[in-house]
């Protein structure tokens, strides 16, 4: 299903083949997409260095616009790691910190019977706070209709009660990082959407990112997500969702080059918050868990791998990787 819906793969990864001819072959044998279909763009380096640049397919079927270097995409919860590392950034400068309660910095949000989750739970995923998905779910609200910070916000703080004791277990959900947002906000004293871009995009030299904060915003180059059903193509593209923290953002591949390489500078300028990020997280029983503060920990062919998932209902899948064992 994933070669069928418009996507986006981001892959750090090993020079395993000899020659980028090699590169190109082995990449041709994993995304094979049928032509006038949905399609993906890719990367490939080993450090700096570009080793395969690619892409496949067509961006927006409406008018048969072929995926390009410039073609952005929604990228899901890979969005995750700018709210985690804006959160270490605020931290860097003095504003919070990550061993506080979230409360302090998040009105309403309720004093829970057992325990207060603080900043590094909710980065963590170990929070106890439950999936706010589920709650829109409940109160009729579907993908069409328009999703708001205050919605949900509101569901959220409403909910009472945690499903366990905070670091007790993981859990990812989305209502964390939508948390997280709302704390950048409040302590930085600028909206969302202009943190992000003022102290996370721009520096990083993400010229073509964006975090969506408006349903009638011109996206230039924008892919439109599909979902494949019995040989058809139909748009599934989330344009009402508008809430923060968790998604929402749009770039390009080369786009996600630059915030890794960035990433890469700031381990080595500020390796404090660098090997905070990409520690793995410990559960209160000492347990430690394949997640950091934004970042995911797996395995591929006896490698150790950093990076995220994204794949939303609106079409679209993601993927970031990084071996730095290979660099």
């Amino acid at each position: 299903m994933v070669k069928k819906l418009t996507a986006i793969t981001f892959l750090t990864l090993l020079s395993t083949f000899a020659f980028c001819q090699s590169l190109d072959a082995q990449v041709d044998k994993i995304y094979k997409v049928e032509d006038n279909t949905p399609g993906i763009s890719i990367i490939i380096a080993k450090g700096e260095d570009i080793l395969l640049e690619k892409q496949y397919g067509i961006s927006n079927l409406d008018y048969d616009i072929p995926i390009t270097t410039e073609t952005v995409f929604d990228i899901g919860s890979i969005a995750k790691q700018f709210t985690a590392y804006a959160i270490l950034l605020l931290e860097e400068q003095g504003k919070l910190s990550i061993k506080e309660p979230a409360y302090k910095y998040i009105n309403h949000l309720p004093r829970y019977p057992k325990g207060n989750p603080t900043i590094e739970h909710l980065l963590n995923q170990t929070s106890g706070i439950k999936e706010v998905d589920g709650i829109a779910g409940i109160v009729d609200f579907s993908r069409n209709d328009l999703l708001t910070q205050s919605q949900m916000m509101n569901f959220i703080t409403k909910t009472e009660t945690l499903n366990f004791k905070p670091g007790e277990y993981f859990q990812y959900t989305n209502s964390n990082y939508i948390l997280l947002a709302e704390i950048i906000t409040k302590v930085s004293g600028k909206s969302f959407a202009d943190f992000m871009q003022e102290d996370v995009f721009e520096p990083f030299g993400m010229k073509n990112t964006i975090k969506k904060s408006s349903t009638y915003s011109i996206i230039k180059n924008r892919a439109i997500g599909y979902v494949e059903d019995e040989g058809s193509f139909y748009k599934t593209h989330l344009h009402s969702f508008i809430y923060d923290g968790d998604g929402q953002v749009l770039t390009t591949s080369k786009d996600m080059l630059k915030w890794h390489l960035g990433l890469q500078n700031v381990k080595k300028l500020n390796p404090k918050l660098y090997n905070k990020m990409h520690t793995k997280a410990k559960l209160n029983n000492g347990n430690t868990i394949n997640f950091g503060l934004g970042v995911e920990f797996e395995n591929y062919n006896n490698y150790q791998a950093i990076g995220f998932d994204g794949m939303i209902l609106g079409g679209f899948v993601s993927k970031y990787l990084y071996f730095s064992e290979l660099d």
